[in-house]
């Protein structure tokens, strides 16, 4: 499940309602004049919170089907939601690489401390295997 933020103009709160309403969403938590700044006319600090009135509506969303008929009924391109995926796949795998660095990197640290090998951490090979299962990883999933 995760939960879904819209941050839109008080001056569409019809259309957004009918589109979510369309979409097949019935339950969700409004909040009514939430307010932006800003020094031009476009969202800032990549809140997409305009100034002035602004309504959010916030709601959990148990599949990625309601999720992408969500984000395309408030105006998201086929391109946004690609974008989306691709940032998503790209923060899970950097995060899963660095959990796997500092685990190999312990455990070498933990069996030199506890037996009588010495070990020996070298960075380039580090660097070498995060790349390498980067390239391997990017080859699987444009073969599949």
């Amino acid at each position: 499940m995760k939960m879904f933020v819209i941050i839109y103009s008080d001056a569409a709160d019809e259309d957004v309602i009918a589109a979510l309403k369309e979409a097949g969403v019935h339950g969700y938590t409004k909040t009514v004049e939430v307010r932006g700044e800003g020094t031009d006319t476009e969202p800032k600090l990549g809140t997409h919170c305009w100034p002035g009135k602004n309504n959010m509506l916030m709601m959990a969303v148990y599949e990625r089907t309601r999720e992408i008929g969500i984000r395309q009924s408030v105006g998201a391109t086929p391109n946004d939601i690609r974008l989306q995926f691709l940032a998503e796949a790209l923060m899970l795998s950097l995060v899963g690489g660095l959990i796997g660095i500092a685990a190999g990197v312990g455990g070498a640290i933990l069996f030199g401390a506890t037996s009588d090998m010495r070990t020996v951490i070298v960075p380039g090979s580090i660097v070498l295997a995060f790349a390498s299962a980067a390239r391997s990883s990017s080859v699987a999933k444009v073969i599949l």
